[in-house]
């Protein structure tokens, strides 16, 4: 039975009250909603209890195993309620200074926050930065495919969930070589470092710039 810390791949959908899907990582139910393109579709391996899912899925998986599920959440245990602290005016004048030309409906990304154009009136922008699926209720549709032990697939779930551009993962024993591009800031390194120490069986982590091994004979094999 999943616990949590445990690494589990699924696939899961994401409903809204009224049947619309809002979500999928399920390429035939995409493909049914007409939702193709939107994003990769494929399973997910997440870290239960690492804030990888909205908390209420993250929760109802500990105690299930292999198999389908359904798990209603109220807005407190999905994308919160809504708050009018989160609705901002900004004036016209200082988006167009971004070369910002906002209308109805027109996403941003206003210092890291990401907000929707409400109403452009009078000078004014209204932006409401509210999750757009703020004060829904939702249903998610849950595939256990499998617990994960394997470690190179845990780090590389803690590294997409990052969002952090790695090159790919080299593992010895009990040494994990994450490769990256170009090398990221040592503050940064030293976080995720300590990171995957928590989270996966492993005793060290180091990190390197340029391509693993295995990936380079794959690239030369290719060409």
């Amino acid at each position: 039975m999943i616990q949590h810390g445990d690494f589990v791949k699924l696939n899961y959908t994401g409903k809204l009250s009224d049947g619309t899907v809002f979500d999928t990582t399920d390429a035939a139910v995409a493909k049914h909603e007409g939702l193709e393109g939107t994003k990769s579709l494929s399973p997910v391996t997440i870290c239960v209890g690492q804030h990888m899912l909205v908390a209420g899925l993250d929760a109802a998986l500990i105690g299930k195993g292999p198999g389908r599920f359904s798990v209603a959440l109220t807005p407190d245990t999905a994308f919160g309620r809504k708050d009018a602290r989160l609705i901002k005016i900004i004036p016209l004048a200082q988006l167009h200074a971004q070369k910002i030309n906002p209308h109805p409906g027109l996403r941003l990304n206003i210092d890291g926050n990401y907000g929707v154009v409400r109403s452009v009136s009078s000078g004014r922008t209204v932006v409401d930065f509210n999750h757009p699926l703020a004060s829904q209720d939702v249903v998610y549709d849950v595939e256990v495919i499998s617990i994960v032990e394997d470690k190179k697939e845990q780090i590389n779930a803690l590294l997409s969930a990052s969002g952090l551009p790695f090159t790919g993962v080299h593992l010895a024993g009990e040494h994990a070589t994450v490769h990256f591009a170009q090398m990221l800031p040592k503050p940064l390194l030293d976080a995720l470092q300590a990171r995957i120490a928590e989270l996966v069986a492993i005793k060290t982590v180091s990190f390197e710039a340029g391509i693993p091994p295995a990936n380079k004979t794959a690239a030369h094999k290719a060409a």
